[in-house]
């Protein structure tokens, strides 16, 4: 699964009014240069959090500027990863 992919369909559902934009094309960008502001952002990582099974107070820890840096985060502290981008999107509505 795409990363990316998973993060912009997040960001969808964190803020149904992006639907219709590719928040993201690379996982570089920073996350403050988009149109998402920090309760966006907040509702992003928490949404990760239960998608890979991160526990609510590592979770606190999450700060990232970048799609990179929060990859990074759930590759470090993840117990679980969704199977598909269509079951993760599932799990979060």
């Amino acid at each position: 699964m795409n990363f990316l992919d998973l993060f912009n369909q997040v960001a969808r559902v964190a803020h149904p009014s992006y639907s219709d934009l590719a928040l993201f094309t690379s996982l570089d960008q920073q996350i403050k240069d988009s149109e998402l502001d920090s309760l966006d952002t907040l509702i992003v990582c928490l949404y990760m959090a239960e998608l890979y099974g991160i526990d609510d107070e590592t979770s606190k820890e999450m700060l990232p500027e970048t799609p990179q840096q929060l990859l990074e985060f759930i590759n470090v502290h993840k117990t679980t990863e969704p199977l598909s981008l269509e079951a993760a999107l599932s799990a979060i509505k």
